[in-house]
């Protein structure tokens, strides 16, 4: 629940509806400055707490590490921790995409890889899979390690 003192009282109308609106998306445009974070902490935690049957998780997201900090922080602030325990989060755009390719990869789920008919460029990805085999997770260059849990 919502820890006393938080602002609430101080929202306008609109950022109120914003914050209140039973959709599931909401687009909000405004100026910097304006309180897009803070309506947007508000919708997380209302959408995270709502007594309701669907039981998906609440995910935020957006483009950078500094935004997407700053917004966990007054969810955390504001709901308290419990707010952004798993499956709930608060990522990057990149880290969602990450986390989605590193499940796929690992269930096996992608489409064989297929061999590109382009000419070799200086865009070319020397260790490119070749047609008809697989990539598995432990190939990978990269370690992707999700924000609050595994994927499963």
């Amino acid at each position: 629940m919502p820890k006393p003192g938080t602002g609430i009282s101080s929202l306008t109308p609109r950022q109120l509806m914003a914050s209140g609106s039973p959709h599931g998306r909401v687009y909000v445009e405004a100026a910097p400055g304006s309180g897009k974070t803070t309506v947007s902490a508000l919708r997380f935690g209302l959408h995270r707490f709502a007594a309701t049957t669907d039981r998906r998780a609440v995910v935020a997201v957006s483009y950078t590490q500094s935004a997407t900090e700053e917004l966990r922080n007054r969810v955390i602030r504001h709901w308290g921790p419990s707010s952004v325990t798993w499956p709930h989060r608060i990522v990057t755009l990149d880290t969602l995409l990450c986390d989605l390719l590193f499940h796929l990869l690992r269930e096996g789920d992608l489409p064989e890889a297929r061999r590109s008919h382009r000419p070799r460029g200086p865009g070319h990805m020397a260790n490119a899979p070749r047609e008809g085999s697989r990539i598995h997770p432990s190939e990978t260059r990269h370690r992707l390690i999700p924000a609050s849990g595994a994927l499963g």
